[in-house]
This record gives structure tokens, sequence and C-alpha cells, in this order.
């Protein structure tokens, strides 16, 4: 009992005396949360550009002064038929994959009184195929010593492809974009918190009552009588036969073994 006075009298003590209050520290942990959407747009624009093709012819006039090319192979037979006659049986091959347009051999005839320099013409010549020439030159002025090549002259057709800009098209759209982020910051505060007199008053009573509540019991259960039994057991009795000793039951007067009457 004087325990249970003591903590009911701290909390009256603790009330009017007021102790100074107990300071700590209590960390206080807490989220935030938030999404931040962006939009952005701006214009795409592109260009198609649409070409047409188309083909260039030119005409090149060439020379050459050999017979094996490089342009044309010229082969064959040049000399004189007579004093006075010169004459030539040729094959020309186009070695170029262009077309020959046409063109003329010029020939050297060498005579005794002098020189002449004589020309056939020849028609077109296709790429990779050959024409033939033959015929004579008749010469004035001295017989005929020999005749040589000197160059040949033609034209030949050449076919370029160029693709010339026809039409330029320009396509413009708008284009956006969404963009959604979300952000989580956490914070950790540490703050002084406090215990008054209130607090104290309230945690000394609760232990005062528990303390109280345990001697109650403790007690009452000190002072609770002990239950005595009714029935006491009595020790069964024993009898036995005197002739042979055999065990008998209360009801039996005569020995179940040998007979005799148990007196």
């Amino acid at each position: 009992m004087l325990v249970a006075s003591l903590l009911m009298g701290c909390p009256v003590v603790a009330f009017v005396c007021g102790p100074p209050l107990d300071k700590a520290l209590a960390a206080v942990t807490s989220y935030s949360t938030w999404a931040s959407t962006y939009y952005s747009s701006w214009y795409s624009t592109s260009y198609s550009t649409q070409y047409m093709s188309t083909t260039i012819v030119t005409t090149d006039a060439l020379s050459q002064d050999q017979l094996g090319g490089p342009y044309l192979k010229i082969a064959g037979m040049l000399g004189r038929t007579a004093p006075y006659t010169a004459s030539f049986d040729l094959s020309i091959t186009n070695l170029m994959d262009v077309p020959v347009l046409g063109g003329t051999i010029f020939l050297d005839i060498r005579m005794s009184g002098g020189g002449k320099e004589a020309r056939q013409d020849f028609g077109a010549i296709e790429p990779g195929r050959s024409i033939r020439m033959e015929g004579t030159i008749g010469v004035v002025g001295g017989e005929i010593i020999a005749v040589y090549f000197v160059r040949a002259n033609f034209n030949c057709r050449k076919s370029v492809g160029k693709e010339a800009p026809f039409a330029t098209y320009t396509y413009s759209r708008m284009l956006t974009e969404t963009q959604v982020k979300t952000y989580t910051t956490m914070y950790i505060v540490s703050e002084p918190f406090q215990v008054g007199a209130t607090g104290i008053l309230i945690a000394v009573a609760l232990a005062g009552i528990v303390v109280v509540a345990l001697f109650y019991v403790k007690r009452r259960r000190s002072t609770k009588p002990e239950a005595k039994s009714v029935f006491a057991v009595q020790p069964r009795s024993q009898r036995s036969c005197s002739g042979c000793g055999t065990a008998l039951e209360p009801d039996e007067t005569f020995c179940p073994n040998c007979g005799k009457k148990w007196a």
C-alpha cells in the first residue's frame, strides 16, 4: 500500500512543482512526389526534287596517224597498178564504243617528179564493226614510186545521259512531343520535442493503476481458503484364509481355494 500511495502521489507533486521539461530529438522522414509534363512543337520541312533523264548527243572530231589505233584499226594494201595509177584496198575497224559518222584517209603518193597528197572518204562505222574501201587514184606529173598512209580524220557521235531537275516539292508538317517526368524527394528533418508536466502526470498515473491492480490480485489470491476433500480414502481391509492364506473379499465367508470358513 505504501508503494501504491507513493505512485499515486508522484503525479500530484509533479503537477504542483512543475519539473523542467525533458528535451529530445525526433527524426521525421517525409516524401514529396510530383509529375511534370512538357510539351514541345516544331515544324518539319523536307524537300523532294524530281529529275528527268535526258540524252545529249555531241560530235567529236578525232584524228590519228597510226594504222593500229587508237580509235581506228586500218589494214590492207597501198601501191600502184600502173605507172600513173595508185591503188588501195583497206579494212577500217571501229575500236571505240561510239559510232563513227564518217571520215577521210589521207595518202602520200611519191612520184618521180615530186609528191602528191590524195584523200579518200569513208562512211559510218558502228562500234566494233568494220568496213572495206578500195579504189584507184590517177596522178599526173611523174611515175608513181610508192604510196604511204599519212593520217585519218573522222567524226564520232557521243551520247551523254544527263539528269536535269524537273520539279521540286516542299513538305511541311507540325510535330508535337509530350514528355512526362515524375520526381520524388525525401526529406529527413531532426526536430526537438518536449515532454511536459501533463505527459509525466499521465505516465505516472497509469503506472500507479497497474501496480495497485497487481497488488489487489495478489492479495486476493493469498486470502482465498483452500478447498478440503469431502471424501476420505479409507484403506481397504485385507482378509486371508487361516488355512491356505488366500486373500478373501469382504463379502466372502468361505475360502474359494480350500473351502474353509473364515472366522
